[in-house]
């Protein structure tokens, strides 16, 4: 992944470990199976094991960037990981989703109250866990400054989740509407990621703006090629049938930028009988995918420029830069 894989892989380890160890709260004999479910949700006991974790590894690869010591900012980055997928668990009862991540997800398995008050687990936890970095000898003001950031960041999850459910692409502005939507549904966490990091090496305001920008452009680019990949992904890559997401006319960044350029494809998206083979093959024709990488292109320049303006530090700053890499690539 790097030119110095063994500070990833520390990182994530890290975070891995410290989750564990703050569910453990969770195992209580009477409220045992809700640790069960939160090992379920992040694979513990499953071959390949949690996710990617792209949301904690830029908190701590921006912390040391700015010339923290990473370790400290842990428990942020675990904070930041619980909120993620508290999001997650939600996401999948709203959207009705069965997988995730190639496994049932919560609510297929213990029924939608259940799956529900796992998320909430979760969100309390997030919290908990940012309070532990006053045990690491941070003051009460970065700690308090930190949580603010990180329940700011939670609010604009539910915005952005609300616009995503009442979501209408026959309204005007489409694709401008769809990028508020994931502004708040996914750039803000990934900004608030790199803001804490920063916050928690304590650098200047200045510079905890430009992480925060860094991360709010590499966010949005994110969101675009997570789209591209759950338009044309593999189902091995996604653990769902290649086109479901068009199938079921989700919106995202490749059928909202169609249909804002293309009134056949516009006309096929609202026709319910229309086949997935010929709305897929209208919206190849519609040269959305090719817009969608430029338009994440566009947003990860936008994220290094914000980047070089805080001056990072070696070998975290190339860590970053590769990690944006790696995002911006990872759908040819």
């Amino acid at each position: 992944m790097s030119q110095n894989p063994d500070l990833a892989s520390r990182m994530l380890e890290a975070v891995h470990a410290d989750l564990r160890l703050i569910s453990e709260s969770l195992r209580e004999e009477s409220s045992a199976e809700l640790y069960e479910m939160a090992a379920h949700h992040f694979g513990w006991e499953e071959e390949g094991g949690p996710g990617k974790g792209v949301r904690p590894l830029l908190c701590l690869l921006s912390n040391a960037a700015a010339g923290g010591d990473w370790k400290m900012a842990v428990p942020a980055a675990t904070g930041i990981e619980l909120i993620h997928n508290f999001s997650l668990i939600h996401d999948d009862i709203e959207d009705g989703s069965d997988l995730r991540r190639h496994r049932p997800t919560i609510w297929k398995l213990w029924g939608l109250p259940q799956a529900v008050n796992a998320g909430d687990a979760l969100f309390a936890l997030a919290g908990l866990s940012s309070y532990r970095l006053l045990e690491l000898g941070h003051d009460a003001s970065t700690v308090l400054r930190v949580q603010q950031l990180l329940d700011e960041s939670c609010l604009d999850l539910t915005k952005g989740q609300y616009l995503d459910l009442s979501f209408d692409v026959n309204e005007p502005k489409v694709l401008e509407r769809y990028l508020e939507m994931i502004q708040n549904k996914t750039a803000s966490l990934v900004a608030a990621s790199a803001a804490a990091g920063a916050m928690s090496a304590g650098v200047s305001d200045h510079d905890i703006r430009a992480y925060k920008t860094f991360g709010h452009h590499l966010g949005l680019a994110f969101q675009i090629l997570d789209d591209v990949l759950g338009t044309w992904g593999s189902e091995d890559n996604m653990g769902k049938p290649v086109g479901a997401d068009v199938e079921s006319r989700k919106p995202s960044y490749p059928p909202i930028y169609a249909l804002e350029n293309s009134s056949d494809f516009g006309r096929l998206w609202n026709d319910a009988g229309t086949s997935n083979e010929k709305v897929m093959a209208a919206l190849d024709e519609s040269g959305a995918r090719i817009a969608a990488h430029d338009a994440a292109a566009k947003q990860t320049a936008l994220a290094f420029e914000s980047l070089s303006s805080a001056a990072p530090t070696e070998p975290a700053a190339s860590e970053l830069r590769k990690l944006a890499d790696r995002l911006l690539v990872r759908v040819s």
